[in-house]
């Protein structure tokens, strides 16, 4: 009896192992991903490898392309430059008129010209709008058809004074001959430049234009230290009557410069222009004891007020 439900036992295994056998075989085998297997994940990474290393390449040609290409460009524009500079006299030529003292006579109106030229530091300008100031028999007709350069800072309007020679004259008066050039190039036509003591025949730049922007760059540092120097002096106000005669005072507002303090009017002499002027000084004993300074004639040492003598 064992035997025989051993046998059964044994039976009913082999059936279900035959079964189970039988559905396993019947189920498809599922298809392996190729991104799992070892080999295939090796060959992706290598690819990537590859393609970035490519990338990296082209990135540092096209660098090289453009850094040769930026090089290529500068040396040109080097190169123009320096043929720009070695044809510079032509280039002048080409751009501006440069005159000589004999053509720019012609532009005097002296035979009623209606064109009016005049130079000044070197510069030729066509004032014949301004006809009113420079046409002939005008009251500023003598600076037209020449360079009178000095004369626009001097007021020395005789044929001497009106001349291109600008030595002697002080810093700021450079630097005021300066500002009456960017006058005139806002208000009238540059032609070209004049043949002279500023420049040559082709245009280029002679010793005395390089004296004369040294000495402004001069000019514009002395006007700066004569502005403060004037913020610590202002002027005093100043008046004259026929009748009354003529006074001095000081205010807070005195000369155009606002200040917390009155001050007193006192002669001022001025060691570089040898000349004397009223400034207000503060009431102090150790500034007005400045021996560049000297007290009204008949004026009280306190008063802010002083009376000018009658041939002041």
């Amino acid at each position: 009896y064992q035997r025989r439900v051993r046998g059964i036992k044994r039976k009913e295994k082999r059936k279900k192992m035959a079964k189970v056998k039988k559905t396993s075989n019947s189920t498809p085998n599922p298809t392996p991903n190729s991104t799992s297997h070892p080999r295939t994940k090796s060959k992706i990474n290598s690819n990537f490898k590859i393609s970035i290393l490519t990338l990296s390449l082209l990135i540092l040609i096209f660098s090289l392309i453009y850094f040769n290409l930026s090089y290529l460009q500068y040396f040109i524009l080097e190169f123009a430059q320096t043929n720009n500079n070695n044809n510079n006299n032509n280039l002048i030529k080409n751009q501006f008129k440069v005159f000589t003292k004999e053509q720019l006579k012609e532009f005097s109106g002296m035979n009623n010209d209606e064109q009016l030229y005049l130079a000044i530091l070197g510069h030729v300008f066509d004032v014949s709008k301004g006809a009113k100031h420079y046409a002939k028999g005008k009251s500023y007709s003598f600076f037209t058809g020449i360079d009178g350069t000095k004369a626009f800072v001097t007021g020395d309007f005789s044929e001497t004074g009106l001349t291109d020679d600008i030595v002697g004259l002080k810093e700021i008066e450079i630097c005021d001959l300066y500002d009456w050039l960017e006058k005139y190039k806002k208000d009238y036509i540059f032609i070209g430049l004049v043949e002279g003591r500023f420049y040559d025949i082709n245009g280029q730049p002679k010793e005395m234009l390089k004296y004369a922007e040294q000495m402004k760059v001069k000019g514009i540092a002395k006007k700066l230290e004569l502005e403060e120097q004037r913020k610590k002096q202002p002027p005093c106000n100043s008046r004259w009557h026929y009748q009354l005669g003529g006074e001095v005072w000081c205010s807070l507002d005195s000369g155009g410069i606002q200040r917390d303090w009155v001050g007193l009017p006192r002669q001022f002499f001025d060691l570089e222009t040898q000349k004397t002027k009223c400034i207000c000084v503060p009431n102090d004993i150790e500034k007005l004891s400045n021996p560049q300074l000297k007290l009204y004639p008949d004026c009280h040492p306190q008063s802010s007020r002083c009376k000018l003598e009658e041939t002041k």
